[in-house]
């Protein structure tokens, strides 16, 4: 749940998505030990947290409105 004064929203990310983009650990792989989340309000953003939203947006429910 992200929570940004009167932004909020939530990321509903699929188990096997957050094993695809090596977030979850399995035990062939390490898992992250932090993950940003970048809402659909974040912006002027550099190339890589770019490619982060975007991918991550097809999972976020905005609940502003």
């Amino acid at each position: 749940m992200i929570d940004d004064g009167n932004k909020k929203g939530i990321f509903t990310i699929p188990k096997e998505i957050a094993v695809e983009k090596q977030i979850l650990s399995t035990e062939d792989q390490n898992g992250k030990m932090a993950m940003r989340f970048y809402p659909v309000w974040c912006h002027n953003l550099n190339q890589t947290a770019l490619q982060t939203q975007k991918w991550q947006l097809r999972y976020f429910k905005n609940l502003s409105e």
